[in-house]
């Protein structure tokens, strides 16, 4: 029983070892090759190839490309060629003994630990910028970094018109992708309880949001007047009788 646990133990090495070396060697080439092929340097190609490992976004699961590829389609090339090596350096190497399976499922493993690797280093370096930026600012200025004029504009229709109101929003911005659903739902986030999105929907319409609007003045529908201006793009319009 303690040969044979000896005997896997030296063979889980084995595999380990050589996996690494494979993964190692799959890699410099792969560096060099897609390099060459996008006329850069093996440096700046990782370099960029890990900074779009995790690009900091409302939507954390968002990934880059790099020379026309998904950034997860390196490390598949990296796998498939440190297989496909080890399929021939394990014959060299007299390791014919020990099931190919075990390779393959350890090579995978360590490829997607680097991958988790590199993501985690983007995470804390985004982490450490972020932190530079807002750990002395209050809560505000922090909303005010992040949403921009989203928020400055939110602040100044609510100064305008505070209260519960039904709004209707009118906007040049694509609501039903991003980078449009986002402006519009974080607008709509710091505008309430002026209601962009009728959520009471049963309660009568008295004002009009007009944002990221070309022209907005001439958007202004018959019976609003116009409340506030707070640039040529957003304005605040309000029925006639609330005008005054």
């Amino acid at each position: 029983m303690i040969n044979l646990c000896t005997m896997m133990n030296q063979e889980s090495k084995k595999v380990i070892f050589l996996s690494v070396i494979v993964i190692v060697f799959s890699g410099i080439l792969l560096l060099f090759t897609f390099a060459l092929s996008q006329q850069t340097t093996p440096i700046t190609l990782l370099s960029r190839l890990t900074s779009i490992l995790y690009i900091p976004t409302h939507n954390i699961c968002y990934l880059g490309r790099l020379g026309g590829l998904h950034a997860y389609s390196y490390f598949y090339f990296l796998i498939w060629l440190s297989i496909v090596i080890i399929r021939f350096v394990r014959i060299k190497f007299h390791l014919q003994s020990i099931p190919f399976y075990r390779f393959v499922v350890v090579t995978t493993f360590l490829v997607y630990f680097l991958l988790m690797a590199f993501q985690t280093v983007n995470q804390l370096k985004n982490f450490i910028q972020e932190w530079d930026v807002f750990h002395e600012r209050s809560k505000e200025e922090r909303k005010l970094i992040i949403f921009g004029d989203i928020y400055t504009f939110a602040k100044y229709c609510q100064k305008l018109l505070p209260g519960y109101h039904r709004s209707e929003l009118i906007t040049d911005l694509d609501t039903s992708r991003d980078p449009g659903m986002y402006m519009h739902r974080a607008l709509a986030y710091h505008l309430y309880p002026i209601d962009i999105r009728s959520v009471h929907a049963d309660e009568p319409m008295d004002s009009v949001v007009i944002y990221h609007k070309k022209g907005a003045r001439d958007f202004v529908p018959d019976g609003f007047a116009i409340k506030g201006i707070f640039n040529e793009y957003n304005i605040l319009a309000v029925k006639k009788d609330m005008a005054q």
